[in-house]
């Protein structure tokens, strides 16, 4: 079964990523070049980076979850015309049919146009066609005359299978690639977390260091203002003892 365009792309990236960070290597093609940045100025930009790939990836969640319930009902409303069918078969024209059957239909090309709109608006079903375009599709949108129908009735049981099918299909690969999302989403937060922790403890160190190199700077300042004083103070001494000897 050929991924879909989150499964293709996105993990290749971010584990990209992991693996540099793993290796510590430094520059790769497309990456950002950090020889010049300290420690802590990488991880800032990697943390940024990070969170970053865990929000796009949040949201793909996101329009997974939207797609797959529209489907799961567009499901549950071929279920239901399908159950439509039968019943008109025992029971032949009858106006409480035709009023169901109607109203399914109306709900049909609604959802249908729902699923279309996502479907088509998200780069996560790029170069696949959506499953609701099919030619079972537009058989549906009359499906409340041919119930009724006898003549017809088996077309539309016909196009209600192969929809069930193709949705379907669709709903385990939509939630196979929702369940890799919703682990590599858990993936790119725990990572979030490590390097904020690393970068808080780098931060904490070059506070240290810098704290030291303040004390230091303060004991030579004054070192040599102390040794500044007794140098000032030679010259007194040596006429101190000048004058005592003329004395």
């Amino acid at each position: 079964m050929e991924e879909l365009y989150f499964q293709r792309r996105i993990p290749a990236k971010i584990h990209h990523e992991t693996d540099r960070r793993g290796t510590g290597e430094k520059e790769c093609p497309g990456c950002p070049n950090e020889t010049d940045l300290a420690d802590s100025q990488i991880l800032r930009a990697r943390y940024r980076e990070t969170a970053n790939n865990a929000f796009d990836v949040e949201r793909m969640i996101n329009r997974l979850q939207t797609v797959g319930a529209w489907l799961q009902r567009a499901d549950s409303i071929l279920q239901e015309m399908q159950s439509l069918a039968v019943a008109a078969d025992a029971e032949g024209d009858d106006a409480a049919l035709q009023g169901r059957a109607e109203a399914l239909q109306a709900e049909n090309i609604r959802t249908t146009g729902i699923i279309r709109e996502n479907w088509t608006g998200s780069q996560l079903f790029a170069g696949y066609p959506c499953p609701v375009d099919g030619d079972w599709s537009i058989k549906l949108r009359t499906a409340a005359e041919s119930i009724i129908n006898p003549e017809k009735r088996e077309t539309v049981k016909e196009a209600v299978a192969e929809g069930m099918n193709a949705l379907r299909h669709w709903k385990d690969r939509i939630a196979q690639a929702g369940g890799e999302a919703e682990a590599l989403l858990t993936e790119l937060r725990s990572h979030v977390e490590n390097i904020r922790s690393t970068e808080s403890s780098i931060r904490a160190s070059d506070v240290a260091v810098g704290e030291t190199q303040q004390a230091k700077y303060t004991i030579l300042t004054q070192l040599g203002t102390a040794v500044l004083a007794q140098a000032n103070a030679m010259p007194v001494k040596v006429l101190d003892l000048v004058n005592t000897q003329k004395t």
